[in-house]
C-alpha cells in the first residue's frame, strides 16, 4: 500500500472513530431519556408510523399526499427501518445517525479537497461534534438529514468539474431530487454554488450535463411538488414573516434580529471551530475561492433577512462552515496549528458531553454570555400520556372519541398525544 493510501485510510479511520463515539454517546442518551417528543418532533414521528403503514399497503399515493409542507423521504426511510427495528423511535434514531455519518463523510471529502487530509478530518470532527448538530442528532427532525444531503450534493457538484463529467452530473441530479424531497429549503442552500458552477461551465457538453442534472432532480421532485406548486410559496412566506411576527420575533432589520445568528454561532458550531472558521474565511477570500464563500455567505445572508429565526434554519450551513474551519486549520503553521488541532479535539469532547449530559454544565462563552452548548441531559420524568389515554379508553369502553388537549407545553400538547394515539392504534382524535 502506498503512503498516500495509508494516509487516506488513517484519515477515514479517524473520521469513522469520531462518528462511532458520537453515535455511541447518543445511543446511551436515547436509552436513558424518557421525554415525550416535542411539537415538530412528535409530528415527524407520527408520519414515520403513518408512512410505515402506507408502505406496508403499497399505498404510494397516500405517502405523497400526507403533508402539505414536509416531503416524505426522511419519515419514510424511518418507516422502512420501523419494519426491522423494535420501535418507531429506535428506527427514527437509526436514520438520523445514518445521516450524521453521511454528513461527516461528505464533509471530510469536501474538506480534503480544499484543505488536505488533516483539514478534512478537522472539518468532519468540527461538523459532527458541533453542539447543535449533537443536539439535533438526539431528535427526529429534518434539518440534520438536510445538512447531510447538502454536503453530499456540494461534493458531487465539485466532482462534475464544472459539469464536464456526465456520470457525476447524473448522480448529482439524483441527489438534487433527494434533497428537494428532504425539505423544501434545500434549493436555497444549493442555488449559489450551482449558479457559480454554471457561470464557469464552458461548452455544449457542460451545459448538456447541467441540464441533465437539473432535469433528473426536477423529475424526481415533481410527484410531490407538482400538486403543491402554488400553495407551497405562501406557506413558506407565512412561516418566514407572518407567523414570526405573531410569535413576537423582532423585525428583520432591527439590531436584535441581525445579531441573532452571529451571537449564537459559537453555541451552534463550537468555540474553536468558529475561530478556525474565521481564519478560513480570510484564507478563502485571499485564495479567491469564491465557490466556497458563496456556498456559505449567500444562504446565510438570506436566512438572516428572514424574520423567523431558529438555529435549525442555519444548521444546513454547518458542513460548509466546517470545511472553512478545515481551511483555517490547514493555513496555520507549527505550534499554533498543533495547539489549534488539540483545542478542537478537547472542545469537541466537551461539547458532546455538555450537550448530551450537561458535563461540563453551565459553561458560558466569554464576551458573548451564551452557553457553550444547548444542554439536554436525559429526562427521566414520566408524563403519563399512556396512563391518561388508557383511562380515556376505559371510560369510552373502547369506542372512538375526540379528545381536547388544552395545555400546550412542549412535553404535554396535542402533538405528542396525537402521535402516541396514532402509534398505539387507538380510535382517538386529538384537538386543541
Amino acid at each position: 500500500m502506498s503512503a498516500l493510501r495509508r494516509r487516506t485510510a488513517l484519515e477515514w479511520s479517524l473520521v469513522s472513530a469520531a462518528f462511532a463515539v458520537i453515535a455511541f454517546t447518543i445511543g446511551v442518551w436515547v436509552a436513558l431519556d424518557r421525554r415525550p417528543p416535542e411539537w415538530d418532533h412528535a409530528n415527524h414521528l407520527q408520519r414515520v408510523v403513518e408512512c410505515a403503514d402506507d408502505l406496508a399497503r403499497g399505498d404510494v399515493r397516500t405517502v405523497l399526499a400526507r403533508s402539505s409542507f414536509y416531503p416524505p423521504v426522511v419519515p419514510c426511510l424511518a418507516g422502512l427501518a420501523y419494519a426491522l427495528a423494535p420501535s418507531d423511535a429506535a428506527a427514527a434514531q437509526s436514520v438520523i445517525l445514518a445521516f450524521l455519518g453521511l454528513g461527516m463523510a461528505a464533509v471530510y471529502a469536501l474538506g480534503r479537497r480544499f484543505a488536505g487530509g488533516a483539514g478534512g478530518v478537522a472539518a468532519a470532527l468540527a461538523f459532527g461534534t458541533a453542539p447543535f448538530v449533537v443536539f439535533s442528532a438526539m431528535r427526529f427532525q429534518l434539518d440534520l438529514p438536510l445538512a447531510a444531503v447538502i454536503a453530499l450534493a456540494l461534493l458531487l457538484l465539485l466532482r462534475t468539474e464544472d459539469f464536464g463529467h456526465r456520470g457525476a452530473s447524473l448522480l448529482l441530479g439524483f441527489v438534487l431530487g433527494a434533497g428537494m424531497l428532504t425539505k423544501p429549503p434545500f434549493a436555497a442552500y444549493l442555488l449559489p454554488p450551482i449558479a457559480w458552477t454554471l457561470a464557469r461551465a464552458r461548452g455544449r457538453r457542460a451545459f448538456a450535463n447541467a441540464t441533465l442534472a437539473l432535469l433528473v432532480g426536477a423529475l424526481l421532485a415533481l410527484p410531490w411538488y407538482g400538486p403543491r406548486l402554488f400553495g407551497l410559496g405562501p406557506q413558506i412566506a407565512n412561516r418566514a414573516f407572518k407567523q414570526a411576527a405573531e410569535s413576537g420575533y423582532p423585525e428583520t432589520f432591527t439590531a436584535a434580529a441581525l445579531r441573532f445568528y452571529p451571537e449564537w454561532f459559537a453555541t451552534q458550531f463550537g468555540v474553536v471551530a468558529v475561530l478556525l472558521f474565521g481564519v478560513g474565511l480570510v484564507v478563502a477570500a485571499r485564495r479567491r475561492q469564491a465557490w466556497l464563500l458563496a456556498a456559505f455567505l449567500v444562504p446565510f445572508a438570506a436566512f438572516a433577512l428572514i424574520q423567523n429565526k431558529n438555529l435549525r434554519y442555519t444548521l444546513p450551513l454547518l458542513p460548509v462552515a466546517a470545511v472553512l474551519a478545515g481551511v483555517g486549520l490547514d493555513a496555520l503553521r507549527g505550534r499554533l496549528r498543533a495547539a489549534s488541532a488539540a483545542a478542537l479535539v478537547v472542545l469537541a469532547v466537551a461539547q458532546v458531553g455538555a450537550t448530551a449530559f450537561a458535563v461540563p454544565g453551565g459553561v458560558t462563552i466569554p464576551l458573548l454570555g451564551r452557553p457553550l452548548a444547548l444542554e439536554s441531559p436525559p429526562m427521566r420524568t414520566d408524563w403519563h400520556h399512556r396512563d391518561i389515554m388508557a383511562l380515556i379508553m376505559r371510560d369510552q369502553r373502547g369506542a372512538a372519541a375526540t379528545v381536547s388537549v388544552v395545555p400546550n407545553h412542549n412535553f404535554f400538547s396535542v402533538s405528542n398525544f396525537r402521535y402516541y394515539g396514532r402509534r398505539d392504534g387507538l380510535p382517538l382524535e386529538f384537538a386543541r
